[in-house]
């Protein structure tokens, strides 16, 4: 009786010792957030210098925010500012401070979550070449993401904590150039 209590207090104890880490991914798109460095008064500038001057002065200036992409990005946007990456010039004006913010470039990364699970992060393009996929890769699944971006721009992306819940996320940012301006969209990505 002793014997077969010794074992049965062995079966329940051993599970309960394992690593209690997630079998499958889950990436949610949290949102994000456009901003836009603009050079379309360049038109009215008629004289040389004054084309250079402004020029050198927009390329030193930080993207502006679209209003229309915060629709429901408030709490994205707040706890950027809360982190000094966004700050607020005018009450309608908010500039993404892109100095403040430390990229990593590399197309493969690790990273760990509030419970310690390991995912492996692996940024490709698809075979037209049109769009930014990443990969997550965690020891018992996979998963694929479309970031709906432009490959042809730099890979930019940093892990920072957005979304209450203590993990980071993966903010993505897609940066491009369309009519006269410069885009830089955040995409939040919260992985759990």
């Amino acid at each position: 009786m002793r014997y077969l209590l010794f074992i049965l207090l062995f079966a329940i104890t051993i599970p309960a010792c394992k690593n209690n880490t997630s079998t499958t991914i889950n990436v949610k798109y949290a949102g994000e957030l456009r901003f836009r460095k603009t050079y379309t008064n360049i038109q009215f500038i008629t004289d040389d210098k004054e084309i250079d001057k402004y020029l050198k002065q927009q390329e030193k200036s930080n993207p502006v925010l679209f209003t229309h992409s915060l629709d429901s990005n408030f709490t994205i946007l707040y706890r950027f500012q809360e982190l000094g990456l966004i700050c607020q010039k005018t009450p309608e004006e908010y500039e993404l401070l892109l100095s403040k913010f430390n990229f990593q470039t590399n197309p493969s990364s690790a990273f760990y979550t509030i419970d310690n699970s390991k995912y492996n992060l692996n940024f490709f393009t698809d075979s037209s070449g049109r769009t930014t996929f990443f990969k997550l890769i965690s020891t018992t699944d996979s998963i694929i993401f479309d970031t709906e971006s432009t490959p042809s721009q730099d890979l930019n992306y940093v892990f920072i904590d957005i979304v209450p819940g203590g993990n980071k996320e993966l903010v993505f940012l897609d940066d491009y150039h369309i009519m006269n301006g410069d885009n830089f969209d955040l995409k939040v990505y919260e992985i759990k």
